[in-house]
């Protein structure tokens, strides 16, 4: 036993490190005691753990009065310092527009970084301050043909799902409220944004009231919740909890419930939360209408690939008949992914987005950081005769290094310092440019700010090694004589910096050009109707929308109105789904389906391709009419639609289909956005579903006809405000985000060819300094301007050349792949000029540069470079 204590001994890494940081007058008496009480420990406890306890006892001793004391810190050091710090400041006054081009870089370079670190950090928190995020998912249907999923459910599906699965701990269903008016007293105002949702809403997705009950607040019909900024507009400083806003003009809402108008981030947004039971629409009950969202609950042991197995097979047993197969399966989307990864219907994915910005950003960084090394190393030459006479009358090479490295440490620290002081200045521009609410606090980012001085000190470093060690290291005779000896000549690691640059900078120019390309295209394509001068006016359950028809014709009649029409649907994603059975077809067929009156196609000015438009006299297009698109030609197989039999669903359980004839075709028209496929399309003539006007304008008549339309609204209906909008106007703001990513990418990337400028700059300035005794020679024997410019500038064409032939291929690989999310896109072939343009523009540029390097070269004094020869 005894032996194979002696066996044991602490660990070796432990008693190295005591020696390096002990004072030698206390070593000898504190690694006794550590030894003494090690071998105390072995005899009463497993020598794993007294191992554990020698540790301990090392850095327990690691106090400041036990640390070794360097013998160099002395007042001498301090004055250096102190003339450190002088040589710096006098270094950047001798040459200030060279300092203010190095600094001014580099504080470019770190404002776009923070700005692009709060960006990426704000985009990939959505829904993860949920309490229980990983449990928390919304219910998907996914196609097993086609592969397209929808986040659309029944109203019962969540009750039924949560009592038949112990798996599902609770549920929320969502339905939007739509634009509603809001009443107290004289008061009235739209409000959009409002939710309809169930009282677990508040528990899902972790709502905390700032007054109210959470656990009561939404339990019982009427009740509903506010943003502060409402009970503020309607309630001024009164407490709002239990006072009574009249909705639409029908019923009374109790205020149960106060919001915070600040809500951190998450996918689901909204100003007010109506209670479920407030809602008694018809389809609340129905198993097939598919109007809401529905999110679950699960417990923390379910894993979520199971449920899915469990919720198909649930639906294929409700569903699937001989006659109708269930051709779809479940699948459960985390509720964190949405924001980023929701690919349902017409949504598109925001990881690109969030992708190309943190590229762009992180190129622009490298950029930014590369052209500061390249201006310090490229400036260092000038710095030999000072080198050499200081290493000449016994300056040590610790002396030079210590300089060199603080000298960039004060400059790098400085711009991090004025970055961190001003950058809330850039903050509302960036906020506009991206649709954001970003804030930053100095003591609130303290992750950010210790990412940024991490940034800091390693670029000091980096900008400082060459002059600090390679400069240092040289003989002082060469340096004096500006003979860089070592150095090398070719300089191929500066070189490929600003080759990289060039890459980035063309690659980003390319790609600005065809996003904005592609943004023109998408708002001037003929999406197949007349979307200019069109008024639409949502009619709710206003007075107006009880007597439709009769206000239409009003409408109709007024001078500057050419057509008006009656609809059920928006344009731009407010079709229903619906199935529809079909002539000659084993299984329903899922379609989109709209509901309008006669006057529709001739307002929109929709193109037949055969047979006719409904008719308003006849009673039989109410009845039993339909008009499809071609793309439901093209679905079903037909070559001719006129006169085939389709069916529709009914609420009629002894005659759930409604049969009827197709009188019409129609060309395919976007009724949603480019972002997606044109999908088949079913036409009722359903005038009593209607509730939106879509009125068309006369040219020049848009100011007179809007005060009168408010008039005649005020005239039916005196309670609830006139709103409209212009349809043009709704279609272009499904391109908001390809519109901010065009802003974005060109703000970027205008950056991002100044700052390649200035990098290719500080290459020019190093040659030039490499140069000037062989310019000065050529001068003296006659060369011009001219022979001088080519001779400076060969090299440069070279790195631009390079930079551009792989520039063009990578950039348009990758925009092609961005290109494909679009259903209708500009072909990359059709646009071949833009890269030709982007390449002379960076070439024009760069050549640019190199001239005022060139010109300063040519009309230099060659004496002053040949004197000491």
């Amino acid at each position: 036993m005894s032996r194979q204590k002696e066996d044991i001994s602490p660990p070796k890494w432990a008693d190295h490190f005591l020696k390096l940081y002990c004072r030698e007058e206390f070593l000898e008496e504190i690694s006794g005691d550590v030894h003494e009480l090690f071998e105390v420990r072995l005899g009463e406890m497993p020598p794993g753990r007294a191992r554990r306890k020698f540790i301990w006892d090392v850095f327990r001793f690691l106090r400041w009065s036990n640390i070794k004391r360097t013998k160099r810190l002395n007042s001498n050091n301090i004055i250096m310092l102190r003339n450190y710090f002088k040589i710096t400041r006098r270094n950047l006054l001798k040459d200030r527009g060279y300092s203010l081009l190095n600094i001014a870089g580099l504080y470019i370079g770190f404002v776009c970084m923070v700005l692009t670190v709060l960006y990426l950090s704000h985009e990939l928190s959505f829904d993860k301050h949920l309490q229980r995020a990983e449990d928390t998912y919304r219910l998907l249907g996914v196609s097993n043909t086609t592969g397209g999923k929808g986040n659309e459910s029944a109203a019962p599906w969540g009750p039924a799902l949560k009592d038949q699965f112990p798996e599902i701990e609770d549920y929320t269903r969502i339905i939007g409220h739509g634009a509603s008016v809001f009443q107290v007293d004289n008061n009235r105002f739209y409000e959009n944004g409002g939710i309809i949702a169930d009282a677990s809403i508040l528990k899902l997705f972790s709502v905390d009231l700032l007054q109210g009950d959470k656990a009561s607040a939404l339990l019982e019909p009427n009740q509903v919740v506010i943003k502060e900024r409402l009970a503020k507009k309607y309630f001024g400083d009164d407490n709002p909890i239990g006072k009574v806003i009249r909705i639409d003009n029908e019923k009374l809402y109790t205020v149960t419930g106060v919001l915070a108008d600040k809500q951190k981030p998450s996918h689901l947004t909204f100003d007010f939360i109506a209670s479920f039971d407030s809602h008694d629409s018809w389809f609340k009950t129905d198993w097939f209408i598919r109007n809401y969202q529905t999110f679950f609950l699960l417990n923390s042991d379910a894993e979520a690939s199971d449920v899915e197995s469990k919720l198909t097979a649930f639906f294929k047993e409700r569903f699937e008949t001989p006659e109708t197969p269930f051709d779809n399966h479940v699948e459960l989307q985390q509720v964190s992914e949405i924001h980023l990864y929701d690919d349902t219907a017409d949504q598109t994915p925001q990881i690109g987005k969030v992708r190309l910005v943190g590229v762009i950003g992180g190129f622009i960084l490298i950029i930014a950081l590369v052209n500061y090394v390249n201006l310090v190393t490229a400036r260092s030459a000038k710095r030999f005769k000072e080198v050499g006479v200081r290493k000449s009358i016994g300056a040590r090479r610790r002396q030079l290094q210590a300089q060199f490295l603080i000298e960039n440490i004060i400059v790098c620290f400085s711009v991090f310092v004025i970055t961190m002081a001003s950058f809330n200045l850039f903050m509302p521009g960036f906020n506009s440019l991206m649709n954001s609410d970003l804030s930053f606090s100095l003591f609130g980012d303290v992750q950010l700010v210790g990412i940024m001085f991490l940034v800091t000190l390693l670029v000091s470093l980096a900008s400082g090694f060459y002059p600090a060690f390679i400069l240092s290291s040289l003989n002082p005779v060469n340096l004096i004589k500006n003979n860089a000896v070592g150095l090398g000549g070719k300089n191929y690691l500066r070189k490929s910096l600003t080759t990289l640059q060039f890459i980035i900078s063309v690659a980003l120019i390319i790609g600005t050009s065809l996003v904005y390309k592609q943004l023109q295209y998408m708002l001037n394509k003929d999406v197949g109707f007349d979307k200019e001068q069109v008024v639409v006016v949502p009619l709710g359950s206003s007075e107006v929308w009880r007597n439709k028809n009769v206000f239409a014709e009003q409408i109709r009649n007024f001078s500057e109105v050419k057509e008006v029409a009656l609809t059920a649907n928006q344009i731009g994603g407010g079709d229903w789904g619906m199935p529809f059975q079909y002539e000659g077809g084993e299984r329903p067929l899922n379609v989109r389906f709209m509901s309008i009156d006669a006057a529709y196609g001739e307002t929109l000015g929709l193109k037949l391709v055969e047979g006719r438009f409904f008719k308003e006299e006849l009673k039989t297009d109410v009845e039993s009419s339909f008009i499809v698109n071609e793309a439901f030609l093209q679905a079903v197989g037909w070559g001719s639609g006129i006169g085939k039999r389709i069916e529709m669903p009914t609420r009629d359980s002894e005659n759930p289909w409604l049969p009827g004839k197709i009188v019409g075709v129609v060309k395919d028209f976007n009724f949603r956005s480019l972002h997606t496929q044109i999908s088949p399309m079913v036409i009722a003539n359903k005038v009593d579903w209607t509730s939106t006007l879509f009125i068309k304008l006369n040219p020049g008549s848009t100011d007179k006809v809007l005060t009168d339309l408010a008039e005649a609204w005020k005239a039916t209906e005196p309670n609830i405000p006139f709103g409209y909008y212009f349809l043009d106007e709704k279609l272009a703001e499904q391109y908001v985000a390809e519109t901010r990513l065009s802003k974005m990418a060109t703000t970027f990337g205008a950056i991002a060819i100044v700052l390649a400028c200035i990098g290719l700059f500080s290459l020019a300035t190093y040659t030039a300094e490499q140069k000037m005794k062989e310019v000065s020679i050529r001068k003296v024997m006659g060369a011009s301007l001219n022979q001088i410019w080519l001779l400076f500038s060969r090299q440069f064409m070279v790195i631009i050349i390079v930079s551009i032939t792989i520039a063009i291929p990578i950039s348009l690989y990758y925009l092609d792949g961005w290109l494909s999310e679009f259903a209708y896109r500009i072909e990359i072939w059709q646009n071949i000029q833009i890269p030709v343009l982007a390449s002379l523009a960076t070439v024009f540029v760069a050549m640019l540069t190199i001239a005022i390097q060139s010109i300063r070269l040519a009309k230099s004094n060659p004496v002053k470079f040949l004197r000491s020869e």
